[in-house]
């Protein structure tokens, strides 16, 4: 006969949970050597479980789950398992999870476990980003320890945020994409999210490994990559102030050796202030060749395209009023001119990344970009109020053509001595920017 002692006393912490919970207690009855436990649990206002239904339980378990939910969806497989093998002798049964997780980082130049990387280092990655939804960098970095985002008129002109109260942007490399600096101006539009597999967030100064950067840290970008194993998605979106969005991402095998990815965002779309447009066009693409199995290059370049405008930010006593002898400003007013204040931007980069590995222990990394934008940026500043009641106004024009090259050669060596492994890394890192 089974022993039942420890499903007994499964049975009788059950029912105390119950009672404190508020829930029905089970009803136990002994069968043929074996326990029954029959019971309907439903939801009060002290917690939720799930109906039981009638189970049989016939056999010694070795381990079992102290939930009532763990009970419920374990139990009928057991027992129908049970009533199928019937007669058959008890065996042993154990349970085994796996996980795979990519927890490698770059951001260090060195595609390491993340747990092995001897810095503060967060990863914000595509699931996450798509979980929330965010449109900007600043946005996807929101829930990042240790950094502050801007506001939110600012962040769709610009990738600015701060890191251990020191600012990071792109205008002073502190922003990388793919471990390169993307541009040398501020506003000339942000990276796109959507094109993004990972952000990598490297707390700390880091100049030894990316030359003149702001001690607060670094933020690398990395770019979704081809696969050999074909994948893709259409989604579309509509929401409120008529904003229509449709982005598309496949990726594939061309031949054997070679992949490729294609991925693009539409965006129209008004906002909760009035005359302020939301407007892009972005496109990326990129192509890997495995040219050996100790050789690849992979080819990367995007352009993107943004038209809007700029909603000024608004000082507390202008939003109440209070103090203002003409009343306040509506949050949904736009204080510029619509036929003067426009945005717009227009960027596109290309390069590649080749890597050779001549052993196990040497090999060699190569990357190249080139970066050119465009920017026309009119909008007009809010100033003070005037003792009559007025409200100042300034005007602000940018023109900007930029362009940039940067380059990245590195060698890397595994060596180990004894039980100790060692990684040696030289390289030259270059950056020619013009404003």
């Amino acid at each position: 006969m089974p022993d039942t002692s420890r499903l007994t006393l499964l049975y009788n912490r059950l029912n105390r949970n119950a009672e404190h919970g508020g829930l029905p207690a089970l009803q136990q009855s002994d069968e043929q050597g074996g326990l029954k436990m029959i019971g309907s649990f439903r939801k009060s206002n002290r917690g939720v479980a799930a109906t039981v239904g009638q189970v049989s339980v016939r056999r010694k378990m070795l381990m079992l789950s102290g939930s009532i939910v763990a009970l419920c969806s374990l139990a009928p497989a057991q027992a129908a398992a049970q009533e199928k093998g019937a007669g058959a002798a008890s065996t042993d049964e154990s349970i085994v999870v796996t996980a795979r997780v990519n927890n490698r980082v770059s951001v260090g130049k060195s595609d390491a476990l993340l747990i092995e990387t001897p810095q503060s280092v967060s990863v914000v990655d595509s699931t996450f980003i798509e979980a929330i939804n965010t449109k900007t960098i600043s946005e996807s970095l929101g829930y990042t320890p240790g950094l502050i985002t801007q506001s939110a008129s600012f962040a769709r002109a610009a990738d600015n945020v701060y890191l251990r109260g020191f600012p990071v942007n792109t205008a002073d490399g502190s922003i990388l994409l793919d471990g390169l600096k993307p541009q040398s101006s501020t506003y000339g539009g942000g990276i796109e999210p959507y094109s993004l597999e990972r952000l990598e967030v490297l707390r700390g100064a880091t100049s030894v490994l990316y030359g003149q950067l702001g001690p607060g840290g670094v933020i690398n970008a990395v770019s979704k990559r081809p696969s050999f194993t074909p994948s893709g998605e259409i989604r579309a979106q509509y929401g409120g102030f008529d904003r229509f969005e449709l982005a598309a991402d496949y990726t594939g095998p061309i031949s054997g050796e070679i992949a490729f990815r294609l991925t693009g965002l539409v965006r129209d779309s008004n906002t909760d202030v009035e005359y302020i447009k939301d407007d892009k066009r972005f496109i990326a693409h990129a192509l890997t060749w495995n040219i050996s199995g100790d050789t690849q290059l992979t080819v990367l370049g995007s352009y993107q395209q943004i038209r809007m405008n700029f909603a000024a930010p608004l000082s507390i006593q202008l939003v109440t009023g209070e103090g203002l002898s003409n009343g306040r400003i509506p949050r949904d007013r736009f204080v510029g001119e619509p036929d003067f204040d426009d945005y717009d931007a227009n960027q596109w980069n290309a390069g590649y990344r080749f890597s050779h590995r001549f052993s196990d222990a040497v090999s060699f990394e190569h990357a190249l970009r080139y970066y050119e934008g465009e920017l026309d940026w009119d909008y007009l500043q809010v100033g003070a109020v005037t003792a009559d009641g007025w409200l100042s106004r300034t005007i602000s024009s940018r023109r900007e053509e930029t362009t940039s090259l940067s380059t990245d050669t590195r060698l890397k060596i595994d060596l180990q001595t004894g039980a100790v492994k060692h990684e040696l890394m030289a390289g030259l890192d270059i950056y020619v920017p013009t404003l």
